[in-house]
């Protein structure tokens, strides 16, 4: 299907209309406890939904988990809304997403949610409306939903919504920590859709954009935003989800799940902690096995074109350049740093990998070289 992206500032203006056009009635609202009032959404849009009947639901961590997406899928069920609107950070989203098509699977949440059954297609229309710019996941087919303290993905072409509204006056009030993660995970998530065994031209068309536009806004972004910068870093953050739309993520997303699931580390900031080493890592291959199945010499040259793209002249060099941005925006670099010390913090974390998105990885890393880097970021 093909989704209709509206940006701009005050593009949500332009609400009311497509709601007419839809002849919604009755819409059910996904949006955090307090974002949806601090980030300004609600005063902006909140009267143009009230005119219609409107069921909000926002009891939901911020790691979704199987039981929010039941207490939801039950509520919407309830009310028998005709249409799902999500307005918040990734987690509102994800929810929004999970809710449009477990309503046409009615009960199977849990085989579903865990891959095990074949979904029927969302029916219900969808419109999400973000109110940070990291997951990009206003412009993805799959969420994230957590299932004792385990990460799964739940996935359909279908689950990609209608309409994704990026406004970027909805950033004004993001608070400096969470732009910085927000922002590191564009960026991550735009370079492990570059080098994933799934990229295609389009998808690194999306990456290599929005790489761009944050390495070189990201540190004003958070240190001094305006609304330039606001509108380049949401406008890029989509284009980083339109690319793992198609490309999907890699060893760095893989890694960093357990470290969100059990320090409780916002997942953007984890997958900024993983990701200098796996860069390193993946550059620097010479005979090791590959995921990628267009071979050695394409491998290279995609890590080259990263290299060239964060303007550095090694791997080593790439790794540094990574890091020197998260301290800039002030973003601690390992766990202890973070001020999270646990013994067992290393078999966590390799136990509590997502083995399905280190097969996106273009090249197998060994387990030695996994516990490697868990080792530098512990």
């Amino acid at each position: 299907m093909e989704q209709k992206i509206i940006k701009g500032y005050n593009v949500c203006d332009k609400l009311d209309d497509i709601l007419t056009a839809i002849d919604v009635k009755k819409i059910f609202l996904v949006c955090g406890k307090t974002s949806y009032t601090l980030s300004g959404a609600e005063k902006s849009i909140g009267s143009l939904i009230e005119r219609r009947e409107c069921i909000k639901f926002n009891d939901f961590d911020s790691n979704p988990s199987i039981d929010d997406i039941k207490r939801g899928f039950l509520q919407l069920k309830d009310k028998a809304c005709d249409m799902i609107m999500g307005v918040g950070g990734g987690s509102a989203i994800d929810i929004a997403k999970a809710l449009s098509i477990l309503i046409e699977n009615r009960d199977d949440i849990d085989p579903a949610i865990r891959g095990n059954i074949e979904l029927n297609p969302r029916k219900i229309p969808s419109i999400m409306v973000p109110t940070t710019p990291g997951t990009g996941s206003e412009s993805t087919h799959f969420s994230v939903i957590y299932i004792n303290q385990k990460k799964y993905s739940l996935s359909h072409p279908s689950m990609l919504p209608d309409y994704a509204i990026l406004d970027p006056s909805f950033l004004i009030s993001l608070p400096p920590y969470t732009a910085a993660c927000s922002g590191m995970d564009a960026l991550c998530q735009a370079i492990e859709s570059f080098w994933s065994v799934h990229s295609t031209d389009e998808s690194r068309g999306y990456s290599k954009q929005s790489a761009a536009a944050i390495l070189d806004c990201i540190v004003d972004y958070v240190n001094h935003p305006d609304n330039v910068a606001r509108q380049r870093i949401l406008f890029a953050g989509n284009m980083s989800g339109r690319a793992i739309n198609i490309a999907k993520t890699t060893a760095a997303h893989a890694m960093s799940y357990p470290i969100t699931s059990f320090f409780n580390l916002p997942h953007g900031h984890a997958v900024s902690m993983v990701m200098p080493h796996v860069l390193r890592r993946n550059c620097e291959f010479n005979k090791d096995p590959l995921n990628d199945t267009r071979g050695a010499s394409f491998v290279r040259n995609i890590m080259n074109s990263i290299l060239n793209m964060l303007n550095a002249s090694s791997p080593e060099q790439a790794e540094k350049t990574i890091v020197t941005i998260m301290k800039k925006i002030d973003l601690a670099i390992s766990l202890s740093e973070a001020g999270i010390e646990k013994k067992d913090a290393g078999d966590i974390l390799f136990k509590g990998m997502d083995t399905n998105r280190m097969k996106n990885n273009p090249i197998a890393i060994s387990e030695t070289d996994i516990k490697k880097i868990i080792k530098k970021i512990i």
